[in-house]
């Protein structure tokens, strides 16, 4: 007995069979394949970590100019309270590393800085933080 096909040119059965396929594909794409994609990703990360210790490959290899490293190492605070000394920005920012330096423009007329500043940490990785 022939069975009846569908517009697709497959059967009823044959339609449910891919069905259950495409469910359990989309299954192991939200659970298995992820697990093996992630484990992957933090195998590939642990292979290109710098030894312990190194705190700038680039800088110990000789491959980056100490001005670009010193340009890479600063990063940009904006809206700055007015209240808010230098002091202050530096203990915030040192959580994040050892600060080299914190300046913030001041006002001539009013002696108060401009709401803005730079702080420069000693290492580039600080600043990526």
């Amino acid at each position: 007995v022939q069975q009846p096909t569908l517009a697709n040119g497959l059967t009823q059965a044959q339609q449910d069979s891919v069905d259950r396929a495409r469910a359990y594909a989309q299954e192991l794409q939200e659970t298995v394949f992820k697990e093996i994609l992630e484990a992957e990703r933090k195998r590939k990360e642990e292979e290109t970590k710098p030894p312990p210790g190194t705190v700038n490959p680039g800088l110990l290899g000789g491959k980056m100019d100490p001005r670009n490293a010193s340009v890479m190492s600063r990063i940009y605070v904006g809206s700055i309270n007015f209240e808010l000394t230098e002091e202050h920005i530096h203990r915030v920012f040192s959580e994040f590393g050892t600060v080299r330096s914190v300046s913030m423009s001041k006002d001539p007329v009013s002696g108060r800085h401009k709401g803005f500043g730079f702080v420069e940490y000693e290492v580039p990785e600080a600043a990526a933080l």
